[in-house]
């Protein structure tokens, strides 16, 4: 039987491409085979080259005499082979944006999560069908697991355009492919794509095509590790006297919060960056007045996302974005709006002046720009500027950049990955969390599957703490949308929150109005703000036997700590094998037997547990 690797040779790779709505297949191009190297040739019209080196390159070049337009790219293929079992398959899905699942999907039992893989959430709550097939779809990067080593496939650079990475599934693999950005291509210029292939143990494998492409520059800028934002708790009923409030909890916890983050419900109009009638005396005197206290101010906007009525709307219509019948898209969500078209120049300046005017006039030094996929999320959009949807994210974005200065901290919220790769220093990694326990599961999975990300590409947000019960919480009200969660965690799902917020070693912020939280929560969210450490290793250690893993290991300087989590309503029991020479010593001084290597946990309801082994050297 064959096996993944030789399935993946270079000369069963094959693709097809659509040019000027002619559609080409490898079959009908002549081809040249040379050592690591196979040349597709189609006269007069494209050469489309595939290379082995340290990587898998994939060059397209155009060798007409003009230009001509790519309408659908699929850089190479490999089909199912019925000598080839994939029934022990699994397959990674990172997601394109903070709302999109990830996950590891068993081939074998593929239909049980066609709901999941075949719906989507809109953006004003609903569920909607994306597919009528079952497929796995994972942007920039995705992994094959066949129950002994994993084989990673990733963009070597995720900032050259969006790149799909696409399964066809119905209880077995019937096809995978890899499909490219659309784009216009002039004569002679050439479109190359890289991947860069591993082999080994899922964690590492991530782990290292995380830290292969690496962003060196931006994580040496100072960003906040801790904050308080606004949004978890108050949504748009943010007021000044609200932060002013949390001013006062903080300095008398001494919490150790770098940031406080005011987010949406401070401006008069989205696209009318001014404040409104609840910040009496303006956003520069807040910013000041936090900075005050030793903590630095942030602010949140869209930079994108206009409403009707605003600034932009009333006065320059021309610096939206339109369909090709030239009507103004609109963005559906909890408040409809228009969408500033990146491309047009006036628009652009606009857009940095107000910025750079938040930035340096008000003096928010960290900004979180919000709903950045919209500039890219309609294909049926005509840009200003003849460019493709990635290219007018990712070139808005660097103008961001390059006007408010590389010391600005840039929060990206909403973003596509690849099109914020090298501007964000801060980027989310899950949707937004809601005050209820089901909420806080979906999360936090989707924060565990892009845990690899954070440190390389940059620190990862995994959205803010919230452990407030019915007590301590209001019902906040987004515009246009039904009440939020009060929120009603008991103690042992407050422990457990907490123990996992400290596993993600990234950007922790705390989402309950801090005024009302008791004061043991308020301790207790102090002494994990105060004792965050950074592990040299993390490993999800039953990734492959739970939908939602349960066992996390992280390895310190001198020793190993082991978290297990029990995600459910009722009292299980976890087990698991270690190495040999370990013993595991919980923290609160019980012993777990280790005679046979195995572990064996019992859980409570919600409950966690922390053990702690030292190494053996």
């Amino acid at each position: 039987m064959r096996g993944l690797a030789e399935w993946m040779a270079l000369e069963h790779l094959e693709f097809e491409i659509k040019i000027n709505g002619q559609r080409y297949h490898s079959n009908q191009c002549e081809s040249l085979n040379k050592e690591n190297k196979i040349i597709y040739i189609y006269e007069g019209i494209f050469t489309l080259t595939y290379q082995y080196d340290d990587v898998l390159t994939c060059s397209l070049k155009n060798i007409s005499n003009h230009g001509f337009d790519i309408s659908y790219f699929e850089l190479f293929s490999l089909d199912y082979e019925d000598n080839m079992d994939t029934s022990e398959w699994w397959i990674y899905k990172n997601g394109l944006l903070k709302n999109d699942w990830a996950s590891v999907y068993p081939i074998k039992n593929i239909r049980s999560y066609a709901n999941e893989l075949q719906t989507s959430v809109t953006e004003t709550g609903e569920n909607e069908v994306i597919s009528d097939e079952l497929m796995i779809t994972s942007p920039m990067v995705t992994l094959i697991y066949d129950g002994n080593d994993s084989y990673l496939i990733g963009q070597k650079r995720p900032d050259s355009g969006f790149i799909n990475h696409i399964f066809s599934l119905d209880e077995r693999l019937k096809k995978y492919s890899v499909v490219g950005d659309l784009r216009y291509l002039e004569a002679d210029d050439v479109y190359d794509e890289s991947f860069i292939l591993l082999k080994g143990d899922t964690n590492q494998v991530l782990k290292d095509y995380g830290r292969l492409t690496k962003v060196d520059q931006k994580l040496s800028v100072d960003l906040p590790k801790t904050g308080w934002c606004s949004w978890y708790y108050f949504y748009e009923n943010i007021s000044e006297d609200h932060v002013l409030r949390q001013l006062e909890v903080i300095d008398k916890y001494q919490l150790n919060l770098d940031m406080i983050l005011i987010d949406m419900g401070w401006e008069e109009r989205l696209g009318t960056w001014q404040s409104n009638h609840k910040f009496s005396h303006g956003m520069k005197w807040l910013a000041d007045k936090i900075r005050s206290k030793g903590i630095r101010p942030g602010l949140w906007l869209s930079p994108f996302w206009v409403e009707a009525r605003s600034y932009v709307h009333l006065n320059h219509p021309e610096w939206l974005l339109k369909d090709q019948e030239g009507n103004l898209i609109v963005f559906h969500c909890h408040i409809d709006g228009f969408i500033i078209d990146t491309t047009h120049p006036k628009a652009l300046d606009w857009m940095k002046k107000e910025l750079v005017r938040v930035r340096y006039d008000w003096g928010y030094e960290i900004l979180k720009l919000d709903f950045l996929r919209i500039v890219s999320l309609y294909d049926y959009a005509v840009f200003y500027r003849e460019v493709s949807a990635f290219e007018a994210l990712n070139d808005a974005m660097k103008a961001i950049r390059e006007a408010v200065g590389d010391d600005t901290v840039i929060i990206a919220c909403g973003g596509h990955y690849a099109a914020t790769y090298d501007v964000a220093d801060i980027n989310r990694t899950s949707g937004d969390i809601g005050a209820s326990w089901e909420s806080l599961k979906r999360t936090f999975k989707r924060n565990l599957l892009r845990l690899w990300m954070n440190g390389t590409w940059w620190l990862n947000d995994p959205d803010s703490i919230v452990i407030r019960d019915k007590t301590e919480g209001i019902s906040g009200r987004t515009a246009g949308a039904k009440d939020h969660p009060i929120g009603n965690f008991n103690a042992r799902q407050v422990d457990t929150i907490i123990n996992l917020y400290r596993i993600l070693d990234g950007f922790t912020t705390l989402g309950d109005d801090l005024s009302k939280l008791s004061d043991i929560k308020l301790r207790k969210l102090n002494q994990m703000l105060n004792h965050k450490k950074t592990y040299s290793s993390f490993k999800i250690i039953d990734l492959y036997d739970n939908h939602f893993p349960s066992l996390f290991l992280m390895e310190y300087e001198k020793h190993f700590e082991l978290l297990a989590v029990n995600w459910h309503d009722y009292d299980i029991e976890v087990k698991n094998s270690f190495g040999k020479n370990y013993e595991l010593t919980d923290l609160i001084n019980q012993t777990v037997e280790t005679e046979t290597n195995e572990i064996a946990i019992s859980l409570l309801a919600y409950e966690s547990k922390v053990y702690k082994y030292p190494k053996c050297y």
